[in-house]
């Protein structure tokens, strides 16, 4: 495997682990309501479906309270139906609280956290403004905002609003764990690792900071140094399953002898000089044949690690199939135009190794 197929692994399970922490909502509702767990990304879909429920809210869907119940009422209604998982009704609830309450921040956060979790992003960060807006001063509020843009892929946007979170509240290590995979999931390892750092100073027993801050050494090459956080991570936890697996991995590369690169007069082989590997949709379908072939060849040989083994492997002549099978794929994908064009295609290149089946 070539090292930068073998760095690629890490970039896949980093954006998959990033996808699922920033797409979940916080856990800090107003009023301790448990919120809402939306579902796991599907990466065998493309693109990933719009899931707000086809029924739609009424006031008739709420049970009446007396015409004399007050904001605070609804909203305490509010949340029984989100404790149920009764979110339509939620909403309505919460709705009726800002009605009679217009200033109520807690009703528009905990709206928000539905529609956040429904992939309803407009209405979602539309709550979570006017809940920071009514309460400035809230780190909750801006965090869970900083995960819903880091979930639509707003970077930018995403780490103000962490930065604001650490700013009103420096011991919360939850906050430090997610500006540090904005910055890992755009390869800013360093900055990932101090902030992996100083969470795992707050809350030293966490096994899965200690995994992400392995997957970082990983994706900035310091194997050894990953290789110890993954080490601690199974030993905080035993049972977890990709600590396991991304210590093999390390354990299997660290192991290999140095590669040797062999110049052919200076010819490029195919699966040589691919430079896609984060580029997005409409970059891809832009993108000459021979560039896309080798960068599918990058992403084959990460899968193959980590499924059938690279071994079995004996030329790079007997992966160009593999190779040639998920570039169409890809190109299906984004072909004749991308739904989403700022989608990353290391995205669509997992979901397409799930279709292949590998």
């Amino acid at each position: 495997m070539t090292v930068a197929a073998f760095k690629a692994t890490f970039i896949m399970v980093l954006f998959v682990l990033v996808v699922a922490l920033l797409t979940l909502t916080s856990a800090c509702a107003r009023g301790d309501v448990s919120m809402p767990e939306p579902p796991a990304p599907n990466l065998t879909k493309l693109p990933q479906p719009t899931l707000m429920d086809v029924s739609q809210p009424t006031a008739a869907n709420v049970s009446r309270l007396t015409p004399t119940s007050t904001s605070a009422d609804y909203f305490s209604q509010g949340i029984k139906y989100h404790e149920n998982k009764e979110y339509n009704r939620a909403i309505v609830a919460y709705s009726k609280a800002i009605e009679l309450d217009p200033d109520h921040h807690k009703a528009y956060h905990n709206r928000g956290l539905i529609y956040s979790s429904r992939e309803d992003f407009d209405k979602a960060l539309a709550d979570f403004d006017m809940s920071i807006q009514l309460n400035p001063d809230d780190p909750v509020s801006y965090h869970v905002r900083g995960k819903e843009y880091g979930s639509q892929r707003n970077f930018e946007k995403a780490l103000a609003d962490f930065n604001r979170a650490i700013f009103l509240n420096p011991n919360d290590e939850v906050f430090y764990r997610d500006r540090g995979l904005t910055y890992a999931v755009q390869e800013k390892y360093s900055q990932a690792i101090a902030d992996f750092s100083q969470a795992i100073e707050l809350n030293p027993n966490d096994a899965r900071i200690h995994y992400i801050r392995g997957l970082s050494y990983a994706g900035q090459g310091s194997y050894d140094q990953a290789l110890s956080n993954y080490n601690r991570a199974i030993e905080l936890n035993p049972d977890y399953p990709e600590a396991q697996e991304s210590r093999r991995v390390v354990l299997g590369y660290l192991s290999k002898p140095k590669e040797t690169v062999i110049e052919d007069q200076g010819k490029v082989a195919w699966y040589e000089g691919g430079t896609l590997h984060h580029s997005t949709a409409m970059e891809w379908l832009r993108a000459a044949e021979g560039d896309r072939l080798a960068t599918s060849a990058d992403w084959v040989a990460a899968f193959l690690e980590n499924t059938t083994g690279w071994g079995e492997f004996k030329s790079m002549d007997q992966v160009k199939p593999y190779a040639k099978d998920l570039q169409d794929c890809v190109d299906a994908a984004v072909y004749p135009e991308p739904v989403i064009p700022n989608q990353a295609t290391y995205e669509i290149a997992a979901a397409c190794a799930a279709i292949l089946n590998w």
